[in-house]
């Protein structure tokens, strides 16, 4: 969630922007940190997937188990893609950038890592029936909305906590 959120903060919504973002320290200093949080992340959910997996199996039966599985470990893919793409970019045009990266290596590294994440990998994520309609519909005009995934996930946790504690 703290990596989504500082994205967000520092890198503009639209795939389409100029790198205006890459000309300031402190936004290139907070993708970084974001990139750097997201190998934790990733490690964090896989436990998530696997006690869901493990509750799923137990009650659900056979359908949603696999469902729930495939689609945590692609959205896991997708972020990691994301992530490694989005650390090369910031690799090549953000080193003590003061002007804006007009070429199009940049344009299409941006759109790459906007469109592994954004219209594909959260709509991979999406889980649950109301997360995942509203996830499914809205990404693509509301960015903020990538946010009710990690909220979800943290919902969800904190059920499964609270049913296991005596």
């Amino acid at each position: 969630m703290t990596s989504l959120v500082l994205l967000r903060i520092a890198v503009p919504a639209d795939p389409h922007d100029p790198g205006e973002w890459l000309t300031v320290a402190s936004r290139r200093d907070q993708v970084r940190l974001a990139l750097n949080l997201v190998p934790f992340a990733g490690i964090t959910f896989l436990w998530f997937m696997a006690l869901l997996f493990e509750r799923l199996r137990l009650s659900e039966g056979r359908l949603m188990t696999p469902v729930f599985l495939g689609s945590g470990l692609l959205f896991l893919a997708m972020l990691f893609t994301a992530a490694a793409a989005a650390q090369g970019a910031l690799g090549a045009f953000g080193i003590e950038s003061r002007h804006l990266p007009a070429n199009e290596a940049y344009r299409v590294s941006r759109g790459t890592v906007y469109g592994l994440m954004n219209p594909f990998g959260i709509r991979v994520a999406a889980s649950g029936f109301l997360c995942g309609a509203v996830l499914l519909v809205i990404i693509t005009d509301f960015a903020w909305v990538a946010v009710l995934f990690p909220f979800w996930v943290l919902l969800v946790s904190i059920c499964m906590l609270v049913k296991t504690v005596p």
